[in-house]
């Protein structure tokens, strides 16, 4: 039999829209003092002529209003061509593609490695400490192979964001792999020889259970 939910009271909701109404204004509360503590530094610096931990003018320290007026300028010195939000947002639009398409190869990796190594242990014994030692190599040592090796052998349309998803993908893939095994191997034990009492099989366990 279906349950019908109670409706929310008057009271409650005044409470929550007293609540955001909070959150928004702690939020702008923390925006200005951070613009004051900015233009207050700015202020200070230039008037007594401090020149630590650096030279205070307005290349190194510009108005916030200027630089938010910046982003609405033309990108090139000349004042023709894009603008520079515009500029911006193509360029993370781009990182954002890199980062998604490294995250999806990493995430897909890391889950079907571990799946395979919550389900053999000699395998996971053999293998697991070899995925732990990847992550002792530095990222700058990884970076300049992968770019190397990958950029001459991926086709034309992927060679300008290909190389830097595998990097993404190789900083995903470990605790992907990591939290798979720990996580399929956290299911109630219980649970686990109920199932087997049933003669369900691996695959049935992990779809069901795991």
């Amino acid at each position: 039999m279906a349950t019908i939910a109670a409706p929310v009271p008057p009271a409650s909701r005044r409470d929550a829209l007293r609540h955001a109404a909070a959150r928004v204004a702690l939020f702008v509360l923390v925006l200005a003092v951070l613009w004051g503590l900015w233009e207050g530094y700015r202020w200070l610096w230039i008037h007594e002529g401090w020149t630590w931990p650096f030279v205070v003018d307005d290349t190194t320290m510009p108005h916030l209003s200027d630089i938010f007026a910046a982003l609405w300028g033309s990108a090139s010195p000349g004042g023709v061509g894009p603008r520079l939000i515009t500029v911006l947002g193509k360029g993370a639009l781009f990182t954002a593609k890199e980062a998604a398409a490294g995250f999806a190869i990493g995430a897909l990796v890391g889950f079907t490695l571990g799946v395979f190594l919550a389900h053999f242990r000699l395998l996971q014994r053999g293998l697991l400490p070899w995925v732990v030692a990847s992550q002792t190599v530095p990222i700058r040592v990884v970076a300049p192979m992968v770019v190397v090796w990958a950029n001459p052998k991926l086709p034309s349309g992927l060679k300008d964001w290909g190389a830097v998803a595998l990097i993404a993908a190789y900083l995903t893939f470990f605790p992907v792999t990591v939290n798979t095994i720990r996580g399929l191997q956290s299911a109630d034990r219980r649970a686990l020889e109920l199932m087997r009492s049933y003669a369900a099989g691996n695959w049935r366990i992990l779809w069901k259970l795991r």
